[in-house]
């Protein structure tokens, strides 16, 4: 993934962001008298047409003036990372993107580490009401690379229709997802290309340990009928009754419940075994905007600006369009809205969050997005037929063991985390650990008969 993408990747690349500038959200050529802003991004459609607009007016009554974003997105957060490395690549010095937003806190930390980030000093007014952190995470960088913009937790979203008809288990935990029960009835996206993807199956490994990590994730994703692209998609299979479960950040939950309603759609933040994370933006290096960028992000982090994630939509202060059920970063919001919210949630009054290791997640994001993808979606037929035989074996403790074996612990990987740039090994251990893939499951096989 640190690599140099492919010419031909790159001119695509470069082709998607000139369609996608043609067609963003506002006019092709700003009037005299208008600023611009041009943010990337792989937050929903949502967030944009409530937010922006929201922004321009608070824009001109601050400044007097108008404002036209540009808004792109290049697909999944990861494939937004992506893209902001490969342009890096071809123009160190500015890629003609002011902002970076969403994808949580690790694409952030990655680009600041790669120094494609610059410090971004606002208003002391606004930083000062910004808790320094929540349930062990920061909320700000130390050094003013990166802010959160409003925060989020993970969990598991069912379609309960479908499960009461199918009569399958209400589920509360991410182990639950491993009962045979439930196989091919969960959707789940890919982690290479989705920043919730990853997130939510790094919180498992750090949930339970590597080793239990990895059993868990081995057998949820035996279960899985088919890995998607994007969180989006699987919450798609899921409202359209194709899956019964599906690991989601909680804002795709909320919508849905609001949407479809609580009877039909149930929202489960697993009791210790989940985060609450903050979804982060910054400015890059080079950028155009640089001043008007700062202003959009003292608007989203600024009391006004935390109400709208809260807010039903149509509530004064409020979304203008849809509600966006995010959690604020500001704890005086959660009184602020109260009875105007679906959101019973408040991170700044729980403890029911794992003490997640976020330099760690950052360290072994490439690595473990090569592994993951490799033993769970690239080997995801071998890995299912080795779980059915498994299954009509009468779950064997050694079968199941052959079946989740994995070629690395997590002390290896750390080691291989300092080296993943290297193309040549990453090749090497990706191809290594696909045949490793198939082996174990026809080890598996053998042991359950």
């Amino acid at each position: 993934m640190k690599t140099l993408l492919t010419v031909c990747l790159i001119t695509l690349a470069a082709l998607a962001v000139v369609l996608t500038l043609a067609c963003g959200s506002g006019p092709e050529t700003p009037a005299a008298g208008t600023d611009k802003l041009s943010i990337l991004s792989p937050h929903t459609t949502d967030i944009r047409d409530n937010m922006l607009p929201l922004f321009r007016d608070w824009y001109r009554r601050k400044t007097g003036r108008s404002i036209n974003v540009e808004w792109i997105n290049q697909g999944g957060s990861s494939d937004n990372l992506r893209f902001i490395r490969s342009e890096f690549a071809r123009t160190p010095q500015g890629i003609h993107v002011d902002l970076f937003w969403g994808g949580g806190i690790s694409p952030h930390l990655t680009l600041k580490k790669e120094g494609l980030l610059q410090r971004t000093e606002l208003d002391p007014a606004v930083v000062n009401a910004i808790p320094k952190e929540v349930s062990g995470i920061p909320i700000y960088d130390s050094e003013l690379q990166w802010y959160g913009s409003c925060l989020s937790t993970f969990g598991i979203l069912s379609h309960e229709m479908v499960r009461q008809y199918q009569k399958f288990p209400e589920i509360r935990t991410w182990e639950d997802l491993t009962d045979p029960a439930v196989k091919g009835w969960i959707s789940v996206a890919d982690p290479r290309h989705s920043g919730v993807g990853h997130v939510a199956f790094d919180i498992i490994l750090q949930a339970y340990g590597w080793e239990k990590g990895w059993q868990v994730l081995n057998l949820l994703s035996a279960n899985v009928k088919k890995f998607k692209i994007s969180s989006k998609d699987v919450v798609k299979d899921l409202v359209s009754g194709d899956a019964a479960y599906t690991l989601v950040v909680d804002y795709y939950a909320w919508r849905e419940v609001e949407d479809l309603g609580a009877d039909k759609v149930k929202f489960v933040v697993p009791d210790g075994l989940s985060i609450v994370n903050p979804d982060c933006f910054s400015l890059l290096k080079g950028a155009d905007n640089a001043a008007a960028a700062k202003l959009f992000m003292e608007y989203v982090l600024s009391p006004e600006g935390q109400q709208v994630w809260m807010l039903r939509k149509g509530v004064p202060g409020g979304p203008p369009q849809s509600s966006l059920y995010r959690l604020s970063l500001l704890p005086p919001v959660y009184d602020a809205v109260k009875g105007r919210t679906l959101i019973t949630e408040n991170p700044f009054q729980s403890a029911a969050f794992i003490n997640y290791d976020l330099g760690l997640g950052e360290r072994l994001w490439d690595v473990q997005n090569d592994l993951m993808g490799t033993f769970l979606v690239d080997a995801h037929d071998s890995l299912v037929s080795g779980w059915e035989a498994v299954i009509r074996g009468g779950r064997k403790p050694a079968a199941v063991a052959a079946l989740c074996r994995m070629p690395v612990d997590q002390t290896e990987v750390e080691a291989l985390a300092l080296r993943w740039d290297d193309e040549k090994l990453r090749n090497e251990k990706i191809n290594a650990w696909l045949q490793f893939a198939r082996q174990r499951s026809q080890e598996a096989i053998r042991l359950s008969r």
